[in-house]
């Protein structure tokens, strides 16, 4: 809800409320007036609750390595099975080459 509706509907509220000599008339103000706090409320933890979520997704984004394909072979390369079997062997890193070739076995 945009900020001029939520201020009109406070308008309307207090008017209710303090204009009317009927009750329920003032108790229906009382509860627009609430309702519009509510209102505000929520759409600042829904805004603050974004707010936490992009910077989430950013800190995330950061930490990972970029998204390309040929990175990920160079951390498993290097970092994964294959690399701890050649290190275990005394066999050095792996190199672009024996990969290509241990995949065409």
């Amino acid at each position: 809800m945009d900020t001029g509706r939520l201020t009109e509907l406070r308008r309307w509220g207090t008017r209710l409320q303090e204009a009317s000599s009927n009750e329920e008339t003032r108790a229906a103000g009382r509860a627009i007036l609430m309702l519009a706090d509510e209102v505000e409320q929520l759409t600042l933890r829904l805004e603050a609750g974004r707010t936490a979520a992009r910077a989430t997704e950013e800190a995330s984004s950061a930490e990972l390595p970029g998204s390309d394909a040929d990175d990920w072979d160079d951390v498993e390369r290097e970092h994964g099975t294959r690399g701890w079997l050649r290190g275990a062997f005394g066999l050095g890193p792996v190199e672009p080459d024996d990969v290509d070739a241990d995949e065409s076995d």
